[in-house]
């Protein structure tokens, strides 16, 4: 008797078979399959317009944030010094000053190009009509701006929409207005001392008395009446304690002390140099005469005079000092001053004479100047 295990296949032709189909990552199946569980988890964020908008504000977050944590340095920084919401980052050199402020402004104009194209590609997505919005219009024959910035569209849009793109045109205008302004520079310009003296002034030996010069005896000093820039006189009298005749002692002092930091110059360069609104890498000026202090005057300072930043053109100087032709005489109250004149005049070889308080006229061979950082 034989046994074993019976065999499907070999029985009954009635029997059913039965078979299961595995899908491969090829099939075409699984494609359909995770095509159709990808669209719908995918975020509607990471498509069309959307990505560029989510790049645009994620560029305006990060200069708001940049923004903010640079003014709170500024502000807790001691350094700054911020009076009145206005803090000084540097002071000092000019050029370094320039260099310092050219960096800053191309950051500046980094940041505001993040924000004025995220802002114009927002308002430009704002406005772009969707399909049913082109339908309406079409049913009331009328058309619509595709792919182009559009004002037109705006009134065919969604009124959310409409009220973004209108808040974006507006939160854009101080970008173009304020932003640039955050940051500049100012130009520190210098009092100085003008003191014409004899060409042996800075010999040993010298005898310098200015309590002589602008002490004893009262004289007429020029000043300018600054809304027409014409100069008129004034009887004057230095007292011994004043503070201007203490600024002109210091002066002379400091020569003494720091002689190296005065450049000799020409009448030509010394003219261009002082003819300028605002001094700033120069401050006080000797300027240097023919005259010797044994031929006409025993006294080697023959005037000084104090010239203020403040005044409307701090050139005007040379024009209340600059003799007028051969009489030594100072030029009319009512001429109008023009330094520039001067200037021309002398590089072209035409002697410098100037007008001491006292009348005469005096020739100028040269120039001490003294430098200063700007």
């Amino acid at each position: 008797m034989d046994g074993g295990l019976p065999d499907d296949h070999n029985s009954g032709g009635g029997s059913e078979s039965s078979s299961i189909e595995l899908l491969t990552p090829e099939s075409e199946s699984t494609q359909e399959f995770s095509n159709s569980i990808s669209s719908k988890w995918k975020p509607v964020w990471y498509t069309g317009w959307h990505t560029g908008v989510l790049a645009c504000a994620t560029s305006a977050v990060l200069v708001l944030f940049i923004n903010i944590s640079l003014t709170i340095y500024a502000a807790s920084n001691p350094e700054y010094k911020m009076k009145g919401g206005v803090g000084t980052l540097y002071s000092g050199n000019c050029h370094k000053s320039r260099k310092i402020g050219m960096w800053l402004h191309m950051g500046i104009n980094v940041l505001s190009t993040l924000l004025l194209s995220g802002s114009n590609y927002t308002q430009q997505c704002l406005a772009a009509p969707t399909r049913s919005e082109i339908d309406a219009a079409h049913a009331k024959r009328r058309w619509m701006d595709i792919g182009v910035p559009s004002v037109r569209n705006l009134f065919r849009i969604k009124l959310e929409r409409r009220i973004l793109w209108i808040a974006i045109g507006f939160t854009s205008i101080p970008l173009h207005l304020l932003y640039n302004s955050a940051v500049y520079t100012s130009l520190a310009a210098n009092d100085f001392v003008v003191a014409v003296v004899s060409k042996d002034h800075f010999e040993p030996g010298a005898y310098s008395n200015m309590t002589e010069t602008l002490v004893a005896s009262p004289d007429q000093e020029w000043r300018f009446n600054n809304a027409v820039g014409t100069p008129y006189r004034t009887t004057r009298r230095y007292q011994t304690d004043s503070e201007t005749i203490q600024l002109f002692r210091r002066v002379l002092e400091g020569y003494d002390t720091g002689a190296e930091d005065y450049d000799d110059l020409t009448t030509s360069d010394c003219t261009k140099i002082y003819n300028t609104d605002f001094v700033s890498n120069r401050r006080n000026l000797f300027l240097i005469t023919k005259l010797s202090s044994n031929a006409t005057y025993n006294n080697t300072i023959l005037d000084m005079i104090n010239i203020k930043s403040s005044d409307t053109a701090s050139s005007d100087w040379m024009c209340t000092y600059n003799s007028s032709g051969d009489s030594g005489i100072l030029r009319p109250v009512n001429f109008v001053c023009d330094p520039h004149e001067i200037v021309t005049n002398v590089a072209r070889g035409l002697p410098w004479r100037v007008s001491l308080h006292t009348g005469d006229k005096v020739e100028i061979s040269g120039c001490k100047s003294e430098r200063t950082d700007e």
